[in-house]
């Protein structure tokens, strides 16, 4: 938990009592763009498939609630593909986040 977990918008997939998936929307460093992180799927749902998911629930969300901004996240450089899927375009180098090789990665605005 940090400073930004009372503020965020916060995306939980749910059975019953069991939490399968997660992940948090909170506002980017620039004003035109949400991001969104602390993405999660406990070890015994990875096989279910929930990545795709919750990524997708969670544009919908940003989406309904912020019609006018965009996404920008830091992405782990293994998933790169897998959010470029989604419309996101890489827009840094690598760089490395607690030892993990990460990239940003942005969605823009819709138009208009």
């Amino acid at each position: 938990m940090d400073d930004l977990d009372a503020l965020a918008l916060h995306v939980m997939l749910k059975k019953g009592d069991d939490l399968l998936a997660y992940a948090r929307i909170v506002p980017a460093d620039d004003p035109a763009y949400m991001s969104f992180g602390r993405v999660l799927v406990p070890k015994q749902y990875r096989h279910l498939q929930l990545g795709r998911r919750l990524v997708t629930t969670t544009l919908a969300e940003v989406a309904q609630c912020y019609p006018d901004k965009g996404v920008k996240i830091a992405g782990q450089a293994y998933l790169q593909a897998f959010y470029q899927s989604f419309g996101f375009r890489p827009v840094s180098d690598l760089y490395l986040e607690d030892g993990i090789p990460h990239l940003d990665l942005v969605l823009a605005p819709p138009a208009g």
